[in-house]
């Protein structure tokens, strides 16, 4: 069973790498 705050962390890091994806790019 997956709990809020792990799903929490989840969307918080992949939001986080694809932030610096964004920057890297530019």
């Amino acid at each position: 069973m997956i709990s809020h705050l792990e799903i929490y962390l989840i969307m918080k890091i992949s939001h986080m790498t694809l932030e610096e994806n964004k920057c890297n790019e530019n």
